[in-house]
């Protein structure tokens, strides 16, 4: 799980290409949800349509406004937060 603005400097691009890797070499699966929007938006789903993930579950979120976000992390079972 990510929240950040999806901006290059965040390297979101390449941890999704480290979960492709990992999820070639497993047998387990990953859900992946990042919160965050920007002009990156359409360039990361193209990313992960290309990246073709069959066992992991990425979801891009979007913006959540604070209610949204406060529901979020009271009702998701969220394992690892990766600060970026």
């Amino acid at each position: 799980m990510t929240l950040s603005r999806l901006h290059p400097i965040k390297r979101i691009d390449y941890l999704l290409k480290s979960l492709k890797e990992i999820e070639d070499y497993c047998d387990f699966e990953i859900y992946y949800s990042h919160i965050g929007s920007s002009e990156e938006l359409r360039n990361t789903h193209r990313l992960i349509k290309q990246l073709n993930f069959t066992k992991f579950k990425i979801n891009l979120l979007g913006e959540l406004n604070n209610n949204e976000l406060k529901n979020f992390f009271e009702n998701e079972c969220i394992d690892a937060f990766l600060n970026v």
